[in-house]
């Protein structure tokens, strides 16, 4: 048996990625969404088992998709083969690719729970360590400014047995950190884990560790990864409660302990209190009572990123209260926060609303009416905001989320999603949708539309639409911004399919002090003038699957970008990838390449590539310049339990004489960089 977690990503995941990134704004992978995804790699969920909710983790499967499986397995009995789903209303093509990796239909599991001698025999164990490093030698190496190696190494060890319990234990170090000397004699610079208990008569969920809350909608109280409406028709989020959080996470996870109880029959009771260190940036005066803000990075490779290191501890305590029925659901969340240090950031135009001080307290309340095809959601949420800030904004800390979804079929779905954020809201621990940095200062409307179109033609279209009543950063004013998103796709037979996709964003921006014609008014320190800009990409994508051992992806993208007071940009990328199984899909060895040329003029016109890969090394690149861009993968299964997998990739710029920037700028017109990963299982 080859390793699961050693599975390199297919295009379906890769497109599913770079979606991610491009409606989120963030140009990294969250790795607590890669946790729940090679969880399921490594222990795929039996699709017969409707006692658990593992399903529900993934962002792409609805509350409609999960009631119809259910409710299938009642009437019909159980599945003999995964490709049995497409029968079901709701399980389009798209579903069925993500899904098949992660799931197989075998005979259906006792509902009885094992006993703590079964628990301890009869789980399965995966150990995973690798590491990677950049070939060329960073300024940061040569001018002896970071401490350590420029290895990125971790490890990983899991066992789990069935959905009732799992350890995991994890370590890392980032490129540039010491290791067993210096600032890190404990060896790696971060240490995760948890233990997790599931379903042990009324204790339904307990963790002990690293873990995350995610309740209602995400306004009150979620940390962890938060969906953007990547694969489902509205934003609707089916929260997990307490979870456990990604171990190689160093940042938005919590520390300590959580527990659901059924207390009397459809109630559940949530209990949680976590202690957790954080980054910080201290004040440039040298005071040591206050911290300017968070430090998330996670990096701790030089003297000044090392000072930043746990300036701050965190106490978190709270609790949820969660009725659910057949078709009604309806919670109540509330929780404080206290820090050791003030939080007090330099006073400045877009963060005069922020939070400040050491305390803080947010409660909210959220509901979900489902009745057949139709779903009705929404939560509010306050905070203990001053009142005089309140006053002086003439504006309650309140905010609220509400949306409907439709569900026609798998192919036809309609959702529309409104929110409205009070610039006086104060909640740390929030990610309900919205295009701020946070939630608040923001009012915006979100519709999405799946719909099958003649010729076997899908489309995929989603709008945005969203303003910011006062400042923010980079927008010394009111503003607004639109996001639209097209895509459609075909099946041209079962070895090919074409996706067509075009995206636009529109959005204010202060205009840059250098672009300020004699005909404006002179800027001051008060007056700052704003241009629209736009962004607008479009992707053909063509895969295809000529054998079993072949499978071949073809990428032309364009991407162009403008503004009224500043030069355009353009961007234009040509991708293939292949992937080769000598064997078929039972061989021990894949072997994956990647071709790609890129010319693109600035960064606003930037091009996403998500790059097969593993676990842990999951990568996003925002291309930008003028080159290629090649990468190689090979993947072999040592015997039964052991697999090895290394990559190698290289950049080649064709428009400058060294890469990056700041201390990690390197000389020359190309970065190469190798990796390699172990991994057992028994």
């Amino acid at each position: 048996m080859v390793c699961g977690a050693q599975v390199v990503l297919d295009n379906d995941w890769q497109h599913y990625w770079e979606e991610w990134v491009e409606m989120s704004g963030q140009e990294t992978i969250p790795d607590d969404l890669v946790e729940t995804v090679e969880a399921l790699r490594e222990n795929p969920h039996n699709i017969n088992d409707t006692h658990s909710t593992r399903l529900l983790e993934l962002p792409f499967v609805s509350e409609f998709q999960w009631e119809i499986l259910k409710a299938s397995i009642r009437q019909s009995g159980p599945f003999y083969s995964v490709n049995e789903l497409r029968l079901l209303n709701g399980f389009d093509d798209a579903t069925l690719r993500l899904l098949r990796p992660l799931v197989y239909a075998g005979p259906a599991e006792s509902e009885e729970t094992p006993s703590l001698r079964q628990l301890l025999r009869q789980g399965r164990s995966h150990f995973v360590t690798g590491a990677r490093r950049t070939m060329e030698p960073s300024r940061g190496y040569r001018d002896s400014i970071y401490l350590g190696s420029p290895y990125r190494t971790y490890f990983r060890y899991n066992y789990k047995c069935g959905d009732h319990l799992q350890f995991q234990l994890s370590g890392e170090k980032d490129a540039g950190e010491e290791f067993f000397k210096g600032s890190q004699p404990q060896g790696f610079d971060h240490y995760g884990g948890h233990l997790l208990l599931n379903d042990f008569g009324a204790v339904r969920r307990a963790v002990l560790g690293r873990y995350n809350l995610q309740f209602g909608q995400g306004l009150t109280l979620w940390t962890g990864f938060a969906p953007w409406g990547t694969a489902d028709a509205s934003q609707y989020r089916n929260a997990q409660g307490v979870k456990t959080a990604g171990t190689m996470t160093e940042y938005d996870g919590l520390l300590g302990a959580g527990a659901t109880l059924r207390v009397w029959r459809q109630w559940d009771v949530t209990a949680f209190y976590s202690y957790n260190f954080l980054d910080a940036t201290l004040p440039s005066d040298g005071r040591d009572d206050c911290v300017q803000g968070l430090y998330s990075s996670g990096l701790h490779r030089s003297i000044n990123e090392m000072k930043k290191k746990d300036q701050l501890t965190e106490q978190l305590y709270g609790g949820a209260l969660q009725w659910k029925g057949s078709h009604f659901t309806f919670g109540v969340v509330g929780y404080g926060s206290l820090y050791s240090k003030a939080i007090e950031p330099p006073q400045r135009r877009y963060n005069h609303f922020h939070f400040r001080g050491e305390q803080n307290i947010v409660g909210g309340v959220h509901a979900a009416w489902r009745y057949r095809g139709l779903l009705f959601f929404g939560e509010a949420s306050a905070s203990a905001t001053p009142s005089e800030l309140c006053a002086e904004a003439s504006a309650p800390p309140l905010a609220g989320v509400v949306g409907m979804q439709l569900f026609i079929n798998g192919g036809n779905q309609i959702g529309i999603t409104y929110r409205n954020y009070s610039p006086t809201y104060w909640n740390n621990h929030s990610a309900a949708i919205g295009r701020n940095s946070g939630n608040h200062n923001e009012e915006g409307a979100t519709m999405r539309l799946l719909s099958e179109l003649p010729w076997d033609v899908k489309l995929d279209a989603a709008a945005d639409f969203y303003r910011f009543p006062y400042v923010k950063y980079g927008v010394y004013g009111s503003s607004w911004g639109e996001d639209y998103r097209v895509q459609l796709s075909r099946n041209i037979s079962r070895k090919m399919r074409v996706k067509l996709l075009y995206g636009s964003r529109s959005y204010l921006h202060n205009l840059p002090t250098d672009a300020y014609t004699e005909e404006m008014d002179a800027p001051d320190g008060h007056i700052y003038i704003t241009e629209p800009l736009t962004r607008r990409w479009v992707q053909l994508r063509i895969e295809a699957q000529p054998s079993l051992c072949w499978h071949l992806a073809t990428r032309v993208a364009g991407s162009w970008a403008s503004g009224e007071h500043r030069d355009n940009t353009w961007g234009m990328l040509l991708l293939q990838d292949v992937s080769f199984k000598p064997l078929g899909a039972t061989g021990p060895l894949t072997l994956t390449t990647r071709g790609a040329w890129f010319d693109i003029t600035g960064y606003d016109a930037r091009i996403y590539a998500t790059e097969g890969d593993w676990v842990y090394e999951y990568s996003t690149l925002a291309l930008n310049g003028r080159g290629l861009r090649v990468y190689g993968i090979v993947r072999y299964g040592i015997a039964s339990h052991w697999s090895l997998s290394a990559k190698y990739a290289a950049t080649l710029y064709t428009d400058r004489t060294s890469v990056g920037s700041g201390y990690d700028i390197t000389e020359g017109s190309h970065r190469q960089e190798i990796k390699v990963q172990l991994a057992l299982e028994w």
